[in-house]
């Protein structure tokens, strides 16, 4: 099913030279419509342009002095004249050049001919033949560059280079991506072809997977789309356009090219004519206008491409008979997607779940593990296996392991241990956001291998709570946050060994545990407002401090020795502490570790620097023992002597004021305001507004200081709607700007049993029907039953179509005016079917008013198409039938039959039947 896209524009200005003109260019190439290809529309690459359909029938540009400009002043005659045109399918864009070249080159390389300008012509331009360079920004993100991208401002995408080679091939080259710069020719399918002396074409395929990846490369990785969105409906594609006119320098054939240019002394060396670029006087959606016949001002510009689906194929799609996958990661799911066998759209896609993280050893000292693929650290670690979190860890151990955490935690609610093991907090926070933070119900020791591990409350419930077993305490901070630290059931026991535990909350005095009976054994650790006296184990003892910045009390759990005669010891000096040191009798360790405080400096001579108004001066003693600073004594300054009283005027900014100098340093010595400023007395200016344009409120001060604000537009004032007489209507602004504006008439839409009948579409482009109630393209789309454009109803702005059963239906009219789309809804009634009946060999059919075409072949099928394409069909056209209501035909011999009836409204209708 071929497509028809545009009316055919080739015309002789490509078939004759053109005359030699000035630099700067007049017109802009602008906005091209790029048709899709249908499911069963292919192109074949072959050069030949004119004989194609797709090119003769696409819209297309020409390319000349017009609409272009040179890169180089000095050789500023474009001579060349280039028709493009563009069509798009699922995987990539097609593109044509037919161009005029009076001096047509090919090339026979990529390296180039010498050039006295060039040093990097081999990676600029590409070959030393004539060549056709085109620059596709898929988001217009340098094409915006030098107003909303700044970063990209000299960001160029690449230029794709294609070029007739002397030997017949077609070369093509991606240029300007430094590295990255290559012959492609094995990813964009091309064919070029010198058609007489003075015409060559060129037919091209690019993948959208090539450009989705240079866009990558040129904004180091910040756009990296996915290649299927740049085939998207509606989807605008910057282009430029680029064409190297190369010339066999002196060859006297009547040009005199050879004149453009000075020290080239071999004759037939190749040089350039021009390289001329399309380019726009105003970049669309800014505020940047380029400069005329300078290209490099304006990157990537001059062609905008607006890709239009105006396909309607869904019978036409073949699935392919495996999906093609994309696998999972660890932070991304895979997807399963089934594509068109011809035109690679998506039929159907199912997305993967992600996979596991891919965890190794990143620390082997403290066990920490992240995975190899993102990089996550695991949250918990058992036996060496890491999990996502340390819920997850702890879900997994067995009884006797060690959990060992590697990031904070935050449980949803409580965390209940409930079998015995290790719990090693290693410097992390752990808190709940509703109930204690632990419920324990077995044996769990507690340590920390790091830093300063924290269990914190959430100030209304306690932190952990022991309903039975033993914990034990070797490390960590337990906060009660103003409930208690810990809840202990009479059933279980706690061990301190080690540890801080807390309560902070105002009045919460011997609240750090909270029992009846209260099985506790203190070895060590501290203790906030509570007194672990009546818990100590032998050989215990508790020393009390208060911390001086929350005035909390400090219990901290100490061993109590029975000292030995003095072990060790060293005297003390001016500055430095002795010690005295003995050892336990009952257990060996130290009992005594006693400091003799330093004796202090003995103080000798002074130096001294006297204090000035407002600087401190200093006195310093030396000690007479070790040579030390006994006094390092600062002198505050003396302040200053005020003279006189002095004053200061008042102004509108400026405060009145008294202020006095000091007699001694004159500096200011008081400063005292007596009239605060005024502040501004303004006068009020005012510049109206009008609908469109804004108006001015502007202040001034006698003193000179003024403000101006900007008064909002008011808007246009529409009056009611007038009819044109061609499908649209106008209206006009009554605020007497003279402003109008001429939109669609809405569509007038209803139905007659099963025929939906629309009028009013002379200004519409395609109308689209689905059953049930959409009101957007969007929604429609995925449930369209028919799609009508505008050649099948723009003469008489009217269509019908035939439905195949009752129902409440959505029509969605669209155009290409600006006017919005509209979404009508109507409800159609049953009518009757044709009716199938069977008679020996003989098949009749009835109800056949608006009949397409009546389709019979032998065997079964579902589809038209199917009956169609089967061997043997034979058709029943309508001018076969002539109109008459009822139809019979003869089968060719007994046996299953399956019989389509199609009318002109779409409505098909398949019956399988058994004759004979």
């Amino acid at each position: 099913m071929k497509r028809v896209f545009a009316a055919f524009l080739l015309c002789a200005v490509l078939l004759s030279a053109l005359t030699v003109t000035g630099f700067a260019f007049t017109s802009e190439v602008g906005n091209m419509t790029v048709p899709k290809l249908g499911c069963d529309d292919l192109i074949e690459l072959d050069g030949e342009i004119k004989s194609n359909e797709f090119w003769s029938n696409a819209s297309y540009t020409v390319v000349d002095e017009t609409n272009s400009a040179t890169a180089w002043n000095y050789r500023a005659r474009i001579i060349t004249t280039t028709g493009l045109s563009f069509v798009y399918g699922n995987d990539g864009l097609y593109v044509s050049a037919y161009t005029y070249d009076d001096t047509p080159v090919t090339s026979t390389g990529h390296d180039m001919a010498v050039q006295s300008d060039e040093d990097n012509c081999k990676e600029e331009h590409g070959f030393n033949g004539d060549t056709v360079i085109l620059a596709f920004d898929p988001l217009q993100k340098m094409t915006y560059s030098y107003s909303e991208y700044p970063d990209f401002s000299q960001t160029c995408p690449a230029w794709y280079c294609f070029t007739l080679m002397a030997d017949g091939t077609t070369g093509v080259y991606r240029a300007r991506m430094g590295d990255n710069s290559a012959d492609v020719s094995d990813i964009i399918t091309a064919v070029a072809k010198k058609n007489d002396s003075t015409h060559w074409t060129l037919e091209a395929f690019i993948p959208w997977s090539e450009l989705a990846y240079t866009l990558s490369l040129v904004t180091d990785g910040e756009y990296d789309l996915d290649p299927e969105s740049l085939g998207a409906d509606g989807l605008v594609h910057s282009a430029k356009f680029i064409y190297m006119n190369r010339y066999p320098y002196n060859q006297h054939d009547g040009t005199d090219y050879s004149g453009m240019f000075l020290g080239y002394p071999d004759e037939g060396t190749v040089v350039t004519i021009c390289r001329n670029f399309t380019v726009s006087n105003k970049i669309p959606g800014t505020n940047y206008n380029g400069t005329d016949g300078n290209p490099q001002q304006v990157r990537t510009s001059g062609i905008y491409l607006n890709l239009v689906d105006n396909t309607d194929d869904d019978e036409l799609h073949i699935p392919a008979a495996e999906p093609e996958i994309v696998p999972p990661t660890c932070t991304e799911q895979g997807k399963s997607t089934i594509y068109c066998t011809r035109c690679r759209e998506i039929l159907s896609r199912e997305y993967i779940d992600i996979i596991p993280h891919d965890y190794a050893v990143s620390n082997a000292s403290t066990g920490q593990q992240k995975c190899t693929v993102c990089s996550k650290t695991a949250g918990g670690v058992v036996n060496g296996v890491a999990y996502d979190t340390f819920g997850e860890a702890y879900d997994k151990a067995e009884p006797g392991d060690t959990v060992k955490a590697f990031a904070n935690q935050t449980f949803a609610s409580t965390f209940n241990l409930d079998k015995p093991m290790t719990l090693d907090l290693n410097g992390k926070t752990f808190k709940s956001n509703s109930g204690p933070v632990f419920s324990i119900d077995t044996d769990i020791t507690f340590l920390s291998s790091s830093g300063t591990s924290k269990v914190t409350g959430n100030g209304t419930g306690n932190a952990v709570v022991i309903k039975s077993g033993t914990t034990v305490i070797n490390g960590g901070r337990f906060n009660g946050s103003g409930v208690y630290a810990f809840e202990v059931y009479p059933a279980a026991s706690v061990i301190v060994n080690a540890g801080q535990i807390r309560s902070n909350g105002d009045g919460y005095v011997d609240t750090l545990f909270k029992s009846l009976k209260l099985n506790l054994t203190v070895n060590g650790g501290s203790f906030r407002q509570w007194d672990p006296t009546a818990y100590l184990s032998a050989c215990r003892a508790v020393s009390i401090s208060v911390d001086e910045a929350d005035g909390f009390t400090e219990y901290a759990v100490a061993t109590e020795h029975t000292p030995s005669e003095i072990v060790d010891e060293k005297a003390a000096t001016c500055t430095e502490n002795g010690y005295r040191k003995a050892e336990c009798t009952v257990c060996g360790e130290l009992a005594i570790d006693e400091v003799i405080e330093a004796a202090g400096h003995t103080e000798g001579a002074e130096t001294k620097q006297d204090a000035t108004c407002t600087e401190d001066g200093w006195r310093k003693v030396e000690c007479t023992v070790c040579g030390e600073l006994a006094v390092d004594e600062v002198l505050p300054a003396a302040g200053h002597t005020e003279g006189e009283e002095q004053y200061i005027e008042v102004e509108c900014t400026v405060d009145g004021a008294t202020y006095t100098v000091c007699e001694v340093c004159g500096e200011i010595a008081s400063y005292e305001v007596t009239a605060p400023a005024p502040g501004h007395s303004y006068k009020l200016s005012e510049k109206a507004p009008t609908c469109t344009e804004a108006g001015e409120h502007s202040f001034a001060c006698h003193c000179g200081d003024s403000h101006t604000y900007t008064v909002p537009a008011l808007g246009h004032s529409w009056g009611d709607w007038n009819d044109n007489g061609d499908g649209t209507r106008t209206r006009a602004c009554g605020g007497g700007c003279g402003e109008t504006e001429t939109t669609a008439i809405p569509a007038d839409v209803s139905a007659d049993k099963l025929t939906i009948n629309i009028n009013n579409l002379e200004a519409a482009y395609d109308i689209q029907f689905a059953k049930g109630v959409y009101n957007s393209y969007k929604e429609l789309k995925p449930n369209r039953i028919y799609r009508a454009t505008a050649n099948k109803f723009g003469a008489t702005g009217t269509f019908s179509y035939k439905v195949s059963e009752p129902g409440v239906y959505t029509v969605l009219v669209r155009y290409n005016d600006g006017t919005p789309d509209m979404a009508y809804q109507v409800t159609v009634e049953a009518e009757a079917a044709p009716e199938i009946s069977v008679d020996g060999l003989n098949v009749t059919v009835k109800n056949l008013n608006d009949i397409y075409v009546i389709r019979s072949a032998s065997g079964t099928y579902t589809t038209s198409r199917e009956v169609k394409y089967a061997e043997g069909c034979i058709n029943y056209t309508a001018r076969k039938i002539n109109g008459a209501d009822s139809f019979t035909f003869a089968c060719p011999a007994a046996g299953t039959y399956t019989i389509a009836v199609q009318y002109n409204n779409g409505l098909i209708v398949i019956k399988t039947v058994t004759v004979g």
